[in-house]
């Protein structure tokens, strides 16, 4: 099985209105990598948040399932955006680097 990694690039009107991410209860919550703080009102654990977000997926043969998770992920954040699908040859350095 391969490795998945969803790029959404979001364009962000207001970088300071995070009520969007707060909302976002996923599978995925837990390893994306952010540079804007946000809690996450479910585990209480304090997120950062970049303008781009790459989600690691985990094991995931098809890529239909992918684009159906990317598209339930730009609905709930209500933004315009772009998506990328890239296969991961490792997990490390999945997220964002500084």
């Amino acid at each position: 099985m391969s490795k998945f990694i969803i790029c959404v690039d979001l364009y962000l009107s207001d970088k300071n209105s995070l009520s969007d991410y707060g909302k976002l209860k996923t599978k995925m919550l837990e390893n994306i990598s952010f540079s804007h703080k946000f809690i996450d009102d479910e585990n209480g654990k304090e997120y950062n948040l970049p303008i781009t977000q790459y989600l690691y997926i985990g094991e995931i043969t098809d890529l239909g399932e992918i684009k159906e998770i990317a598209e339930s992920i730009v609905s709930k954040i209500n933004r315009p955006y772009f998506i990328t699908i890239a296969e991961c040859i490792s997990i490390l350095g999945v997220g964002h680097e500084q």
